[in-house]
């Protein structure tokens, strides 16, 4: 059996231990596995900049550069009330009348049930099985699937070690650890997910805990309380606080995994890097909700309805549920289709030298118990809202004083977060090549057809498939699901790194362009203002452990 010292060391080591002596075998491997027949490969330039993401071909504007699942995710406990999707690839179940009644949160009468029917067959939303049957988890549980496939993957991988009904001896435990995590942060759950893969491997798949965690070894780490830099004055007592939640958390956990083979996990110094991982490295998971691609088709009350229930929805977002703060961590990227909002949260790649010392001894650091812990109400309120969430719904509460029920609807997705080991590493770059999209289908436009019925198109030639009185690109035909998906924005050259922007890019451009003969004073005002945003950029990027930016747009001062 590993100690846990041993494991704590192995876990945290950096790119300098992972691309150099024994271990540079291993990790070249998995990279190249990850690559195979892919247009890009991985390749490791140094301390700086870490690993990178480079192109092997050319790739034209709009092209999609990465598609990518993450290997582990969930869906924010939150967001469950307003999209029920599949608990393994987020892709929405049922029928848009389905979802429209979980999201009302009642049944609708039959006429409510027609329009809505109609209003879904005109915009295409159900067509060639773009919301599937839920699939119930095979141990009845409250977890659904959108196929016999996602739940066996899910229970291969996890989902057995953590279903209450599929272990009835840990029910209690199971329950009052999820009951901690609502309470606390939601980011538990996800950790939760990576114990019960590695009991499985251990137990049932003959592996060790090493070759367990080694997908996770690649990410970039920290303990949790640096990644989350708190004032410089709470730093003492915030890190008091962060230990003694993921004390109570992770002794929870133990009563749900009481497993001898795993037993070397259950340090605070293991679960603070796991989390201080997730922290660095998730990314938002967003998938459009299905009635908002038919809310234009909807009778005025029954849009009336929708923009209630996602106003109520936004209300009930708690400062401790796990998608209820937002601390500035928010790269948002869009793509060109109307209401789709997806955010890249948090990458790795930063200027942080290797690597994490382990402690001296492989005893936990704190007391593992799941006694309440007596935690200055500051700095538990930081402690809660600071995490690896990023949400929309948080984010857009301010447009519920609004009557634009548009800005409402960037609101209604299903939201999780995850972690995704290939874009993980792609670098940031103030002027970016790339950008992460919510989806990779384009989005078919209504247009009347000869017949007098109606028809879609995404606006491009190519083979459409006819579906009732709709026709759909074949690339539509499958539906939306919590894929990454990344797409070029400018050309890239083979050979060229591929990188992205961690913070806000329609935000970020600071200043206006003056016309000659302006005055000096406007143009000074505008190289102030320039400055300024400048500061604001780098500010946020230290959030992500990047001390200092070296793109062109920082070196040229822009």
């Amino acid at each position: 059996m590993s100690a846990s010292g041993d494991i704590i060391s192995y876990f945290a080591a950096g790119n300098e231990v992972l691309f150099s002596g024994k271990d540079a075998k291993d990790t070249e491997s998995y990279y190249a596995a990850l690559t195979a027949n892919q247009p890009y490969e991985v390749r490791y330039t140094g301390p700086q900049r870490g690993k990178s993401l480079f192109a092997l071909k050319d790739f034209e504007v709009g092209e999609t550069v990465l598609v990518e699942h993450g290997w582990v995710s969930m869906q924010a406990e939150t967001n469950k009330s307003v999209a029920r999707v599949c608990a393994t690839c987020y892709r929405y179940v049922g029928s848009v009348v389905s979802q429209l009644e979980h999201l009302l949160g009642r049944e609708m009468s039959d006429v409510e049930r027609a329009t809505v029917e109609e209003a879904a067959e005109l915009a295409g939303v159900e067509a060639g099985g773009r919301l599937r049957p839920e699939v119930p988890c095979v141990a009845g549980c409250k977890e659904i699937y959108c196929s016999e496939a996602c739940g066996a993957k899910a229970w291969k991988e996890y989902h057995s070690m953590l279903c209450p009904n599929a272990r009835p001896d840990a029910k209690e435990a199971i329950e009052a650890f999820n009951q901690h995590a609502n309470d606390t942060n939601e980011i538990f759950v996800l950790a939760a997910k990576v114990f019960g893969r590695v009991a499985l491997d251990v137990r049932e798949h003959d592996m060790t805990i090493e070759e367990s965690l080694a997908p996770l070894r690649m990410f970039v780490k920290d303990y949790w309380w640096k990644v989350m830099e708190p004032g410089e004055d709470d730093t003492d007592e915030f890190e008091s606080a962060i230990k003694a939640v993921l004390a109570d958390s992770l002794g929870l956990l133990r009563e749900v995994l009481p497993f001898s083979e795993i037993e070397p996990l259950f340090t605070v110094d293991f679960y603070a890097l796991l989390i201080g991982l997730f922290e660095r490295n998730n990314l938002s998971i967003e998938v459009p909700h299905p009635v908002v691609g038919c809310f234009d088709h909807l009778p005025p009350w029954t849009q009336s309805h929708v923009v209630d229930a996602v106003k109520k929805a936004l209300e009930a977002v708690e400062p401790n549920c796990a998608c209820g703060g937002d601390h500035g961590k928010r790269a948002h990227t869009h793509d060109s289709s109307p209401h789709i909002h997806s955010e890249a949260c948090s990458h790795p790649e930063l200027d942080q030298e290797d690597p994490i010392p382990p402690p001296p001894n492989s005893t936990p650091s704190f007391k593992l118990t799941s006694a309440d812990s007596d935690v200055d109400s500051d700095v538990h309120s930081l402690l809660s809202t600071t995490h690896t969430f990023r949400s929309t719904m948080s984010a857009l509460t301010g447009a519920t004083n609004g009557d634009d029920p548009l800005a409402i609807l960037d609101a209604l997705l299903c939201e999780g977060t995850g972690l995704h080991p290939l874009q993980a590493t792609i670098n940031h770059d103030c002027d970016p090549n790339c950008r992460v999209v919510a989806k990779d289908i384009p989005e078919p436009k209504l247009v009347p057809s000869v017949d007098g019925a109606s028809s879609v198109t995404d606006g491009r030639k190519g083979k459409t498939k006819s579906v009732g009185r709709v026709v759909l690109p074949d690339e539509a035909v499958g539906g939306a699901d919590g894929r990454t998906v990344i797409k070029a924005v400018r050309k890239i050259k083979a050979g060229e790194e591929i990188v992205i922007s961690y913070v806000d890019e329609d935000e970020d451009e600071g200043g206006v362009e003056r016309a000659e003969g302006d005055s000096e004073e406007a143009r000074e005002e505008d190289e102030e203002e320039r400055k300024a945003k400048k500061e604001e950029r780098r500010r946020a990027l230290r959030e992500y452990g990047i001390g200092e930016c070296h793109c062109r747009k920082c070196s040229e001062g822009k």
